[in-house]
């Protein structure tokens, strides 16, 4: 009679710790990014800091191409088939080997043949390593998330920033005032690199076997045998949804940045990403809690226990919800003094943006739960057409309010598709994923 509940708590414990563990490593390597940015943007003039940063935001958009969803592939895959899955390990390893070459030789090529301003120019191209290492951060999570390794995940996720800050920290000390957006360039890549190598060895032991599946039992070796391997189309067809789905969320959030560059200058685009980067501060909280630890679970869940699915989706949008409400109050009373101080008095303009940005908060916290369950069973294809739609609306109303109203219509623009983007989330996930009207 006691067992039971015994096993709950100790359950529930396991999960608290773990969730823990998890926020605080990404609130570290927040911490991390975010000293990054602060200091680029204290030691670069506006200018400079706004080529620096759109450049960077051109090749994170065009990540997704790169990854190609493999990392959430994997998560449903052996989520779904358990050990079984293992035969899609090979054919998703060459889809990669693909994709990179693809879209770093795509990256330096337009960088020739379409970019003007020598400086962006070279900098994309030194930028160009930094799919390396963000492919590695997210295909290596995705394994010690299947194998709940949280210890070694918390210390992957945040050590990437935390070496690169350091050696911004470092380098501006030795060359202060030589300084320069080329000298950050050459850490990101550098870092990238790194961490590109060390992710391929252990990558490979996976590839040769090992690796320790959680959630499924022992590995069994007979029924394996039964399964063949897919082909490379199947992989392709498996992983493009998710693909798709991280460029278009990347399209709808971040090309505001690109936009504002290229429509009122490197200036406004610096002063801009001031008020995105805090922004993409407050979503990890729920990035930790869906993407690094529920999602697995969940596609598991989703074949053994629907109603434990739709407990999690009730208190999830709840409590999602009165913790976005909760920060984008505080961003609102500390905003006003809050950016002189960290950023310094030149981007004080990024205060009524983020002010604006804030509102939409609790939208992305309840999308961002009310999402993840859109990525459950057969589902990726429809949430991929929501946010490709969204990135359509986001795309014109940008084009329409940029050059009107500057970076405050993108901020305007960001807000209003967050809610969009909920509202549909909530109507197709009651009535497709839980079959309710």
């Amino acid at each position: 009679m006691n067992s039971k509940p015994k096993r709950n708590f100790s359950s529930s414990k396991k999960d608290i710790k773990a969730l823990v563990l998890l926020w605080s490593s990404t609130m570290f390597g927040a911490l991390f990014a975010f000293l990054i940015q602060v200091s680029l943007a204290r030691i670069l003039a506006p200018e400079k800091y706004g080529k620096f940063a759109v450049s960077l935001t051109i090749i994170s958009t065009l990540l997704p191409f790169a990854s190609f969803g493999v990392h959430s592939f994997w998560l449903k895959v052996f989520g779904e088939e358990g050990w079984r899955a293992k035969r899609w390990l090979k054919s998703s390893f060459m889809v990669l080997v693909i994709t990179i070459s693809i879209v770093i030789t795509s990256i330096i090529t337009s960088a020739f043949l379409f970019i003007e301003d020598y400086e962006s120019r070279q900098l994309l191209i030194m930028l160009s390593s930094f799919i390396l290492g963000q492919v590695a951060y997210e295909i290596l999570s995705a394994k010690y998330q299947l194998e709940e390794k949280y210890l070694v995940l918390a210390t992957w996720q945040f050590s990437q920033h935390f070496i690169r800050f350091s050696l911004i920290f470092i380098s501006y000390l030795l060359l202060s005032s030589d300084f320069t957006f080329y000298t950050a360039a050459s850490i990101y890549s550098i870092v990238s690199i790194t961490f590109f190598i060390i992710a391929i060895y252990s990558l490979f032991k996976m590839y040769k076997g090992k690796l320790e599946l959680k959630g499924h039992g022992k590995q069994n070796i007979s029924t394996e045998s039964y399964n063949p391997e897919p082909s490379i189309k199947r992989v392709l067809q498996g992983v493009w949804p998710f693909g798709l789905s991280g460029f278009f969320y990347l399209v709808y959030f971040q090309s505001d940045l690109i936009l504002i560059k290229e429509i009122k200058g490197s200036t406004d685009a610096g002063i801009y990403n001031v008020a995105f980067i805090i922004m993409v501060a407050t979503l990890l909280l729920p990035s930790v809690i869906y993407d690094k630890y529920f999602i697995p679970k969940l596609h598991r869940w989703m074949e053994t226990d629907l109603e434990k699915v739709r407990g999690i989706y009730k208190k999830g949008n709840l409590i999602m919800f009165l913790i976005g409400v909760t920060i984008m109050f505080c961003i609102l009373l500390v905003s006003n003094f809050g950016i002189p101080i960290i950023f310094g008095e030149k981007y004080v303009e990024s205060i009524p943006l983020l002010n604006i940005l804030a509102i939409s908060i609790p939208l992305l916290f309840v999308a961002s739960s009310v999402g993840s369950f859109l990525v459950t069973k057969n589902n990726m294809k429809l949430k991929v057409k929501i946010m490709g739609g969204i990135a359509v609306l986001n795309l014109i109303l940008n084009c329409i309010l940029i050059p009107k109203m500057g970076a405050t219509g993108a901020a305007i623009t960001t807000s209003f598709s967050n809610l969009v983007l909920l509202a549909i989330y909530l109507l197709v996930a009651q009535r497709v994923v839980f079959n309710t009207k």
